[in-house]
């Protein structure tokens, strides 16, 4: 019986050491670089300054046309360890659509992540591409939250 509570023991030891490594090596891995002047290098291009918190380059990279303002990036929600996973990139014409789950964590002392899918619409002006409507993380343009 002693033999077996062991072997049970050193299982779970065993099976918590494999998890944390494994989420130790997920959480380093460095980002991929993608094709410049691609509809998902402009994505992550902005989802890095949101993440950045560099609301005026955020900004930047919004279609004309738009309502939302660095002002509504200082005040949208942004988790404190945040990551992308590209899903699929849709090119037509001079539009296009990019796919993403975004995992972000709560930064607790008990930490908790959760995931969202978000759709990036672009639209290609000149050489480069541009986010249009209103992309993550805000919701409503012109919107005071206090």
């Amino acid at each position: 019986m002693r033999s077996t509570a062991r072997l049970v023991l050193a299982a779970v030891v065993g099976a918590i050491v494999l998890a944390a490594l494994v989420t130790v090596l997920a959480g380093s891995r460095d980002p991929v670089e993608l094709e410049p002047g691609s509809p998902e290098a402009a994505v992550q291009a902005y989802l890095d300054a949101v993440v950045d918190r560099d609301s005026d380059a955020a900004v930047d990279m919004l279609a004309a046309g738009t309502s939302c303002t660095a002002e509504d990036f200082d005040n949208a929600y942004v988790g404190e360890d945040v990551h992308v996973s590209l899903r699929e990139v849709r090119v037509l014409g001079e539009t296009a659509r990019v796919d993403v789950v975004i995992t972000t964590g709560s930064g607790e002392i008990i930490p908790t992540k959760w995931s969202e899918q978000q759709t990036f619409r672009l639209r290609r002006t000149g050489d480069e591409w541009l986010l249009s409507g209103t992309p993550w993380p805000i919701f409503e343009c012109g919107v005071m939250i206090k």
